[in-house]
């Protein structure tokens, strides 16, 4: 009764003075009041005194990490998803049929990035939103799956103003170790609907002779202490399955194209 009380004033404090929306001194509220259901009552000898405020702010998610499970099924990469022992998790899965499962709240950090970099950004997982589809790795992604995915990544997008530049697949954050999502994946159906970023009609005639390539992937945002590695993951978000092998560390004059084209979209934002 008590705790009701206390949401009812905010309710009301949120009428009458210049403070956050209902919705959010609510969710506030409530957050406090699940983080702080089993707070000690006492420290050492002293009495703890709960005096919750509404001072402070939600995490606000700044970007979003595909991956694929590289699980047998749903069922399976559910149940790794959520057992205490594996330590991984993410925000979202979405299964083959559509169904979408959230795992994680939103204004919580998941462990889904791992060891990853992104421009000066270290700790990724602080910063995004984790979200996995039922894929074991190798197989197209269904059609109602990628339907699902374009339907939640446009209500993230716009509950927390995410950048189509923000949108990155693991494979992109942790070049080398991770593949994921793997290159059948549909990045140029996510560019059509504003989602990520890829090459468009744009075409640049001549390629500079002092263009430095690792510089401009370090620019959109790569890790590029490993070139072989970086380019093995442009290859693969933006060509897709069709790269052509090299043995040599240097990109083709095709592929020099398209990266000055994603570079020139990138700093459209």
């Amino acid at each position: 009764m008590k705790q009701f009380s206390l949401i009812l004033i905010a309710l009301l404090l949120a009428g009458c003075t210049d403070t956050p929306d209902v919705e959010e001194l609510v969710e506030k509220r409530l957050l406090f009041l699940y983080n702080n259901q089993e707070a000690k009552k006492m420290v050492g000898n002293k009495p703890l005194v709960q005096a919750p405020s509404l001072n402070f702010n939600l995490r606000n998610p700044s970007y979003i990490i595909l991956h694929h499970t590289e699980e047998p099924d749903c069922e399976s990469a559910l149940q790794k998803l959520t057992h205490p022992a594996t330590r991984v998790s993410a925000h979202y899965l979405i299964c083959k049929d559509g169904s979408i499962y959230q795992i994680i709240d939103d204004h919580k950090r998941a462990w889904h990035a791992g060891s990853s970099r992104w421009g000066t950004i270290t700790d990724v997982n602080s910063v995004s939103l984790g979200i996995e589809l039922d894929n074991f790795g190798s197989e197209p992604f269904p059609e109602i799956q990628v339907e699902s995915l374009i339907v939640l990544l446009k209500n993230l997008q716009e509950r927390y103003n995410i950048l189509p530049t923000n949108i990155l697949g693991h494979g992109d954050i942790a070049p080398g170790r991770k593949k994921d999502p793997h290159c059948l994946f549909p990045w140029q159906k996510l560019a059509e609907e504003g989602l990520a970023i890829m090459p468009d009609s744009v075409h640049f005639k001549e390629i500079p002779d002092d263009f430095d390539y690792l510089t401009a992937l370090q620019f959109i945002g790569y890790d590029t202490r490993n070139p072989d590695d970086v380019i093995e993951a442009f290859r693969r978000r933006y060509i897709g399955c069709k790269t052509q092998e090299s043995s040599t560390l240097t990109l083709y004059e095709s592929e020099l194209e398209i990266l000055m084209n994603i570079l020139y979209n990138h700093q459209k934002y």
